[in-house]
């Protein structure tokens, strides 16, 4: 069995956790891809881990990487901004964190 020792599950003390929560959410084609359209889409995904607290949420997600953290945060920022944004539409919910974990170096990396 792997464990993963980090800080921010040590910072998660106190929230309900899902993990490999689904989703399915409709929102401007726009907030996806580059295009003018108005039009709406549906995207679906899994949240690795969906944290909540009361009337916050964290959205972790993990990856593999042997990029370094700046290149992560760019490759990625942009997912977890969708899936703040689904966490925030279905369940009204404000996310105050967006992390991802990289299981190649240990780091993790607030987005």
């Amino acid at each position: 069995k792997y464990t993963i020792k980090s800080a921010v599950f040590k910072g998660l003390k106190g929230y309900k956790l899902y993990r490999e929560q689904e989703f399915l959410v409709s929102l401007k084609a726009q907030k996806v891809m580059d295009t003018l359209s108005q039009e709406n889409i549906v995207l679906q995904g899994v949240i690795d881990l969906l944290a909540i607290n009361k009337d916050s949420a964290v959205v972790v997600d993990y990856k593999y990487s042997s990029l370094d953290s700046e290149s992560l945060k760019l490759t990625y920022s942009k997912q977890l901004k969708l899936y703040s944004y689904a966490v925030q539409k279905v369940l009204g919910i404000k996310v105050n964190k967006m992390i991802l974990v990289n299981l190649f170096s240990g780091q993790s990396i607030q987005v």
